[in-house]
C-alpha cells in the first residue's frame, strides 16, 4: 500500500458511524467528519497522482487500530451515571448532560494513549498496535518493490507518535522488516515532538535535550526519506517539531475552523491535501512517465 495512513485517538469506527443524540451527538459528528471514508477519496484525487501515472490503481489503507484501543471495564460508569442520584445545585443540573459525553470523550483520548504505551511493547514482543503498523507497511514496501513507486505516510495526532516508535525503534531491530522505507512521512496535527520533550518514546534519550544543545536525530535514512510536521497554531495540542528534531520540515498551516473543530480540520480542507502534494513532489523524484503526460 504505497499510501498509508494512520488515525489517532478516540477513533471507533468499528462501532458504526450513527451519531447519538444530545451532547455526545456532537462529538461523535467531530470524530465523523476526519473518518477514513471521507479520508480515502482525497489521498486519492490529490496524493495517488504525485505516485503513480495511474492513479486509481494506487494501494490506499488505513491502520485501523481503534478496535484495540483504551477499553471500559465497567462501560464508563466512573464517567458518572446517566442520571444523577443526589439533588445538583442548579449550574451542576446544567452541566450534566454535557459532563458524561465530555468525560468519556477525555477518557477515550487518554485513555488510548496510555493504552499504546502500556502495551505497545518493545521489539522483542511487539504490542498489537505496532504490529498492526509494521503488516501493513510491509505490504507497501511489497508492493513498491514490485512497481517502484514509493511509499508515502499520512497520521494524524496519536497516530505520529505511532509512526515514530515504528521507524527508530521497531523497524531497525526487527529482521523480517529492516528492509522498509517509507520515502515521505507527514505528521499532522501531532504530538510527536511533546513525546520526545518528555523522553517517551522506545528510542528516546537523556542524550539530546535544550540542556544538552543539541536535538534529537532524524530517524535514519533507511528507513525513512523526508519527514513533514504540520501543526497549526490555533490548535493547541499540536506541537512544532523544528527545535526538537535534526532534519524535519515543520511548517504551519491554517485551517480556519472553530476552536473545538481546529484538531480535526486538516483533513477536511482540499488545500491541505493540495500542499501535502506539492511537498511530495519537491521531495520525491518524478516519474518521467508521468511527466511525459
Amino acid at each position: 500500500m504505497p499510501v498509508v495512513y494512520i488515525h489517532g485517538v478516540a477513533v471507533r469506527e468499528h462501532l458504526g458511524g450513527t451519531p447519538s443524540p444530545g451532547p455526545g451527538g456532537l462529538i461523535d459528528h467531530l470524530l465523523a467528519n476526519i473518518s477514513w471514508e471521507m479520508i480515502q477519496p482525497l489521498l486519492r484525487r490529490f496524493i495517488a497522482p504525485e505516485i503513480s501515472d495511474k492513479a486509481s490503481d494506487v494501494p490506499i489503507e488505513q491502520v485501523y487500530w481503534g478496535d484495540i484501543g483504551a477499553r471500559m471495564a465497567w462501560d464508563g460508569a466512573s464517567c458518572l451515571p446517566t442520571r444523577p442520584d443526589f439533588k445538583a445545585p442548579g449550574r451542576s443540573r446544567l452541566l450534566w448532560e454535557v459532563r458524561r459525553p465530555l468525560n468519556r470523550l477525555v477518557a477515550e483520548f487518554f485513555g488510548d494513549v496510555f493504552s499504546y504505551l502500556h502495551n505497545r511493547g518493545t521489539a522483542d514482543a511487539p504490542g498489537p498496535i505496532p504490529q498492526r503498523a509494521l503488516a501493513t507497511l510491509a505490504e507497501a514496501q511489497a508492493h513498491k518493490d514490485h512497481t517502484g513507486e514509493p511509499i508515502v505516510v499520512l497520521t494524524n495526532s496519536m497516530g505520529g507518535q505511532i509512526m515514530y516508535d515504528v521507524v527508530t525503534h521497531f523497524l531497525p531491530r526487527l529482521p523480517e522488516y529492516s528492509g522498509i522505507r517509507v520515502d515521505f512521512w507527514c505528521s499532522v496535527a501531532s504530538q510527536v515532538a511533546l513525546f520526545e520533550e518528555m523522553k517517551l518514546f522506545l528510542e528516546s534519550s537523556p542524550d539530546y535535550s535544550l540542556a544538552n544543545g543539541n536535538k534529537a536525530p532524524m530517524p535514519s535514512p533507511k528507513h525513512l526519506g523526508t519527514w513533514w510536521n504540520v501543526w497549526d497554531i490555533d490548535d493547541i495540542i499540536s506541537y512544532s517539531a523544528h527545535d526538537i528534531f535534526e532534519g524535519v520540515d515543520d511548517s504551519t498551516f491554517h485551517v480556519g475552523k472553530a476552536l473545538v473543530k481546529e484538531h480535526m480540520g486538516y483533513l477536511q480542507q482540499e488545500s491541505f491535501y493540495k500542499l501535502f502534494a506539492e511537498r511530495i513532489r519537491a521531495a520525491l523524484p518524478s516519474d518521467p512517465a508521468r511527466d511525459d503526460g
